[in-house]
């Protein structure tokens, strides 16, 4: 059996040990957290059937987006392990838009996929005739509007099309 005194040292060392380890690791766990992606800047343009409703630059990043059928849920590249690391995508970049601008969006969420299915923009709705087409630099996306991860000068069009 120890002294008690040996003890309480023995305590002491350990309690001082914990103390000086726990802002280290605190530190460490602080700096290995990603930072946030920085803005970029996209040309984005959004024609519905009555003509342009934005046309212009939009400064986004990646960020949660909220609708009234598809509730709150990430929008930064990295939904459906589409890309490591996230950043700035074509339906934040709506979103920005829209609360820039003054229009309203709608989107239903898929979780199989991790996206929203973009159906409505200003009055115009999806139906049997027509959908919001998604473009990137003239393109359409083979992935959804959250999966896909913008660079900074990318030309996005969100343009109401005909099936």
């Amino acid at each position: 059996m120890l002294a008690p005194l040996t003890r309480r040292t023995l305590v002491a060392a350990a309690a001082l040990g914990l103390a000086l380890a726990a802002p280290a690791t605190s530190a460490t766990a602080a700096t290995s957290k990603a930072a946030a992606p920085a803005p970029i800047t996209v040309n984005l343009t959004v024609k519905g059937s009555s003509g342009v409703l934005f046309s212009g630059d939009i400064k986004t990043t990646g960020h949660d987006v909220t609708t009234a059928t598809g509730g709150t849920h990430k929008c930064d590249g990295t939904n459906n392990k589409a890309n490591p690391t996230p950043g700035a995508t074509p339906t934040a970049a709506l979103d920005d838009a829209s609360k820039k601008k003054g229009f309203t969006w709608d989107g239903t969420w898929y979780a199989s996929f991790d996206d929203y299915f973009v159906n409505r923009i200003a009055k115009d709705t999806g139906n049997d005739e027509y959908y919001w087409n998604i473009a990137v630099n003239g393109t359409s996306t083979s992935v959804g509007g959250c999966q896909y991860k913008l660079k900074q000068g990318d030309k996005v069009a969100f343009t109401w099309t005909a099936l």
